[in-house]
């Protein structure tokens, strides 16, 4: 009886060239997104210290506030990726508080990391966000005086 593909020579080199476009695919995959927690990595940085700065500035009203915040971001944005797009900035200012904290601010910032190889599939970006709060205690009157 006969077989029924008797020269099975070159049958790896089909099975390869199957199997690399799946293998590239996941490869692009893995480089744009480490590429993409990076960026988030240093826009989580660059928020964190823009809310340190504006914890230093309630004694400012609400739009100098917002301004000391945004130009302390930008200066910590130091990589400044010409290919990565800066979404939505947002900045909350509670002062009232609770009972607890007397003033309360949050920063949230959005940013869309480029892909390079994920754009082959139509992927074209990623999204990268990085929110942090911050809250000043309120100080106790002090019953000794």
């Amino acid at each position: 009886m006969k077989t029924l593909y008797p020269n099975q020579s070159g049958a790896i080199l089909i099975l390869f060239g199957l199997l690399l476009v799946p293998l590239l695919g996941l490869l692009g995959y893995a480089v744009d997104w480490t590429r993409a927690q990076a960026m988030q990595r240093e826009l989580q940085a660059a928020v964190d210290a823009a809310a340190f700065a504006g914890g230093k500035s309630f004694h400012l009203g609400d739009d100098g506030l917002k301004k000391v915040i945004q130009d302390y971001f930008a200066e910590n944005w130091w990589t400044k990726p010409r290919d990565v797009r800066l979404g939505a900035f947002t900045v909350g200012i509670d002062r009232v508080g609770t009972t607890e904290y007397a003033k309360r601010l949050a920063i949230h910032v959005d940013a869309y990391v480029p892909t390079y190889f994920l754009a082959v599939i139509g992927v074209r970006w990623l999204h990268a966000a990085a929110e942090t709060s911050l809250a000043v205690p309120r100080i106790k009157d002090d019953e000794s005086r």
